[in-house]
């Protein structure tokens, strides 16, 4: 990478990252324009068939182009769009993507949202690191071929702010391993440089999130807050030898207060918090008695870099998991019934018979929702009848009182 000085900004010092790149953007304007054109070709095509034709081409006789005729329209019109934004993008002097030991500072043109109108408009921020939740390559695929690759910051405050690597001359894997080295720097000088690893170099797993991947879609508990630990004075390197201290005090105490002679057992497991960050790591564990008392108490870090941890807790029973499990269980049986009856599925629906796989599909979600609702009614009555309700808040109390006076 060509050496670049440091400039002032509002996370102080930083230097370039990623370096403009107007022969991409101009590709990709030629790209949309061939795109566009040929969009436009067909549509006059469909025009003069209308018109000319003894069975024109717009007619009921063809209803596929005959719906497909607006459709065209619309592709050549976001083509057109998209084109105007690339030029004009390629054309812009402004912009940047830099880091430094403060934070991030970029400037790019954002292409989200006013295609249609042709517009343009630029995104521009500082994003100190400290406010940074995570960041990430992340590369959006169809059919196993990348159709975009971005790096991804995550805020503290839920934003989620991408940038297209396409805006600059830099390979994906090389603005991430600049981006980890400029954000590492002690110090920062007018000739600092970026050191980006050669053509087939390796880059360290633990310092770096992998190449790319896919956002999921997770389904969280809910969970009560009950400490928050701050962990900015400890080295980055010794904050996961911290998480793993602070989770055996943990554990010794709810041993004191759930003991084993009361028929209580504790668990424990690593999860990962961060897919994007295979070294972030987090700690659950599980206090159960019998098939209806338990928590589960998770230490996460609140961010990729483990700056802050929060202990929650949430309550979690072994009759919940079996509940669970018997309604995955009558999902799937109810799946490969419907796979059994298939081809009475697809004569039932007739000239939908396309949906069949979407009908299946609605049919496992249904088993799933059917089942967890019947068990839920005994496993409420069941605990309505059992459980003393005033001693599970006594101890409930008593595990927050122990995990604070933990933290202290």
């Amino acid at each position: 990478m060509e050496k670049s000085n440091a400039v002032p900004s509002s996370v102080g010092e930083v230097i370039d990252v990623a370096t403009p790149s107007s022969r991409k953007l101009q590709a990709l304007g030629m790209l949309w324009t061939f795109i566009a054109l040929v969009t436009f070709v067909f549509i006059n095509y469909l025009i003069i068939g209308s018109l000319g034709g003894d069975d024109p081409i717009l007619s009921r006789k063809h209803p596929i182009s005959f719906v497909g005729a607006p459709l065209f329209i619309f592709i050549c019109w976001y083509a057109l769009g998209s084109a105007v934004q690339r030029f004009h993008a390629a054309s812009s002097a402004e912009r940047y993507f830099r880091a430094g030991p403060g934070g991030v500072s970029v400037c790019v043109p954002d292409d989200q949202g006013n295609t249609f109108r042709f517009s343009f408009r630029t995104i521009r921020f500082d994003l100190p690191w400290d406010q940074i939740k995570t960041w990430y390559p992340f590369v959006q695929s169809m059919n196993g071929i990348p159709t975009e690759r971005a790096m991804i910051f995550e805020t503290l405050e839920g934003r989620k702010l991408k940038i297209k690597t396409y805006h600059f001359a830099e390979r994906q894997k090389q603005i991430t391993a600049n981006l980890t080295s400029a954000k590492s720097m002690t110090m920062l000088n007018p000739t600092a440089t970026i050191s980006a690893p050669e053509d087939g170099e390796e880059i360290n797993a633990a310092a770096l999130p992998p190449g790319a991947g896919e956002l999921s879609i997770e389904i969280k508990k809910k969970r009560e807050p009950v400490k928050e630990i701050d962990l900015r004075t400890i080295h980055v390197t010794q904050r996961a030898a911290s998480l793993e201290r602070i989770a055996d005090l943990l554990e010794t105490k709810i041993a004191v207060i759930c003991p084993a002679a009361a028929g209580f057992k504790v668990s424990r497991k690593r999860y990962q918090p961060f897919r994007e960050w295979k070294n972030v790591f987090g700690i659950r564990l599980l206090v159960r008695r019998g098939l209806l008392d338990g928590y589960e108490i998770q230490i996460a870090p609140n961010d990729s870099e483990a700056r802050q941890l929060t202990i929650s807790m949430c309550p979690s029973s072994l009759i919940s998991d079996i509940r669970r499990y018997l309604s995955m269980a009558a999902g799937a049986i109810l799946f490969v019934i419907s796979l059994t009856r298939m081809s009475e599925i697809s004569h039932w629906l007739g000239e939908f018979s396309r949906l069949t796989p979407l009908v299946l599909l609605v049919l496992l979600l249904a088993g799933l929702g059917l089942c967890t609702a019947i068990l839920e009614l005994p496993i409420r009555l069941v605990r309505l009848l059992l459980t003393n309700k005033q001693k599970v808040e006594a101890q409930k109390r008593e595990l927050k009182v122990g995990i604070r006076e933990m933290a202290m």
